[in-house]
């Protein structure tokens, strides 16, 4: 089965923190079922901002983006995530981040469960 995958910074702040299984696991999975894993510019953005300034944490922190694909935020994607915050009353970047994974027909991989999955249209990865 073929799975598109876009990973939430929570799964990335996991992984740093204390080694979750989670980031391996979908990792695995690119390489043994052909999923291909995504990363949006909100989710580089989140997770920059946390990373301490060294210059050895910053390379070991662009390490992990390398099986990462990038995608971009287009089409109706702002317009989407307004229509979704009013809706369900999340946040802005949970809002662009969800209706990015609509948008793309993505599966949202997010350790942060409760803050999406009374988002109906959206697909949860591990559900």
């Amino acid at each position: 089965m073929h799975s598109r995958i876009l990973i939430d910074t929570s799964v990335l702040i996991a992984f740093d923190r204390d080694n979750s299984k989670s980031l391996q696991e979908l990792i695995k999975l690119k390489f043994t079922q052909s999923a291909e894993l995504y990363i949006s510019p909100l989710t580089e953005y989140e997770y920059f901002i946390g990373v301490p300034k060294s210059k050895k944490a910053q390379e070991r922190s662009l390490l992990r983006f390398k099986e990462l694909e990038r995608i971009s935020l287009s089409g109706n994607i702002g317009q989407l995530a307004a229509s979704l915050s009013q809706k369900y009353g999340t946040d802005a970047f949970d809002a662009l981040l969800a209706a990015t994974a609509i948008t793309e027909n993505l599966q949202l991989a997010t350790l942060n469960q409760k803050h999406f999955k009374i988002i109906k249209e959206l697909k949860l990865w591990g559900k």
